[in-house]
């Protein structure tokens, strides 16, 4: 868990020290952007079906599909288990992952590539779509395989949780709404919340268990040695 965090932070750390001073990384993003327009990929226009389909790709980043998904899944995991606990960590994960990509949007302010329309402030920096993907189907394959009996396939949850941020990495790469290195540094953005609401949760569920052993009855310590009498 430490490697990871650690890593994940040293990425993250990498990559928006480049974009803020405009170094390499930022010069591969535009030479990878201007291949995507010269391959003729679908990067504008609606009804092109090319389009459409990565769209649908693009969908399992999106909050408005993840979010009612996972939550249908945790709410039934808890359901079983008797626990609010899954919904909590939800929202609380959740919640965390908006304040944090939201608010490095706002204080980067980085312009999108050519092939996304958008007429609003300048928040490409970083990838909400893949953070999002990131954060909430890893919280969901944590949460299946904690309680295995509980939820959905412990195997498909897995899968997703890796095979759903590459799709939505893709279908952005291909339609030219974000920079490489926003959906690099939000993939480790997300791991690094996963990664503190992991080692959170186990210091609160420690803290829980310690006043219940502390309340042990007295009858299951050892009892005393007999004195020697010789």
């Amino acid at each position: 868990m430490r490697f990871r965090l650690l890593a994940a932070a040293a990425v993250a750390l990498l990559v928006t020290t480049d974009i803020l001073a405009g170094g390499p990384l930022t010069r591969l993003d535009a030479w990878v952007s201007g291949r995507v327009r010269a391959a003729g990929l679908p990067s504008e226009g609606a009804g092109d079906p090319g389009a459409r389909w990565l769209d649908l790709l693009l969908a399992v980043g999106d909050q408005l599909v993840v979010i009612p998904v996972v939550l249908v899944a945790l709410a039934w995991i808890g359901l079983r288990e008797r626990t609010a606990e899954p919904l909590v960590r939800l929202a609380v994960l959740g919640l965390a992952t908006v304040l944090v990509v939201y608010g490095l949007k706002v204080g980067i302010a980085r312009p999108p590539p050519p092939g996304l329309q958008y007429a609003g402030p300048p928040r490409s920096y970083p990838s909400g779509h893949t953070a999002t993907a990131v954060v909430l189907w890893g919280l969901l394959a944590r949460c299946v395989a904690e309680r295995p009996r509980a939820g959905p396939s412990v195997r498909v949850a897995a899968v997703l949780a890796w095979l759903a941020p590459l799709v939505t990495m893709v279908g952005m790469l291909l339609r030219d709404y974000h920079w490489v290195t926003d959906m690099v540094a939000a993939a480790a953005l997300g791991v690094i919340l996963l990664q503190v609401e992991r080692a959170a949760l186990r210091h609160w569920r420690g803290a829980r268990r310690r006043p219940a052993a502390a309340g042990a009855p007295a009858g299951d310590a050892a009892p005393p040695r007999p004195r020697d009498r010789g």
